[in-house]
């Protein structure tokens, strides 16, 4: 019944979530020995634990089962080419984020380090974070939500993101240098365009920001 992606897609959910097995197994009516059975492919479960484990999670049951690499279930879909752009590829600005952190996240996914997996989803909440509270100074944001004053605020996540990069930075590489095969399917190859396109806007940026240093000094 269940397709050869669940027991992984299962155990990544888990700790993307930074939920412990056992924790796991009790809110979702398992045992944690069933539930690690699951996880590890010996077994499959049912129907009516697909469906837990989906509700549990916030996802569709396809994304559990590897149908869909988008949580809801939904396909992604890239905006239909238009002449007037010239691209072969055209995203909206939402769009292509959208598809680049998805196909990020199938990566990270893919690689099977669980702590290069921690380190980068707290460093893309941190950021954020960050965003949120830059809004909330021209009152786009009600500040009631916040606890943290925002020279506070501002200075802790430049910490945090700091902290974050350096253990990031001296991790183990456990990939290969080739991508995953599973993570450059047809299934996601519109992000895997997204993703680069945003790459090279990004390293544009940077170039010109770095010729004005230079102009400066």
């Amino acid at each position: 019944m269940v397709t050869d992606k669940f027991p992984k897609n299962l155990a990544n959910l888990r700790k993307e979530n930074g939920i412990n097995q056992k924790t796991a197994a009790a809110q979702l009516g398992v045992s944690q020995a069933l539930l690690s059975h699951y996880e590890k492919g010996i077994r499959e479960p049912g129907f009516d634990f697909l469906l837990r484990a989906a509700d549990y999670y916030n996802c569709s049951a396809d994304y559990l089962l590897g149908r869909t690499n988008d949580k809801r279930g939904i396909a992604y879909i890239p905006e239909e080419y238009t002449p007037d752009t010239g691209e072969e590829y055209p995203f909206s600005e939402i769009s292509r984020i959208t598809a680049s952190i998805r196909t990020l996240s199938s990566l990270l996914l893919h690689t099977e380090n669980d702590s290069l997996l921690v380190q980068t989803f707290e460093y893309l909440k941190i950021c954020l974070y960050r965003l949120t509270r830059q809004l909330s100074v021209g009152g786009n944001v009600d500040t009631e939500h916040f606890k943290l004053n925002f020279r506070t605020a501002d200075s802790l996540t430049n910490a945090l993101l700091s902290l974050c990069e350096d253990k990031i930075s001296k991790l183990p590489p456990k990939t290969k240098s080739e991508l995953p095969p599973e993570a450059a399917t047809a299934d996601n190859i519109e992000g895997w365009h997204a993703l680069s396109s945003i790459i090279v806007e990004t390293e544009e940026l940077a170039f010109q920001l770095e010729k004005l240093s230079i102009l400066k000094d």
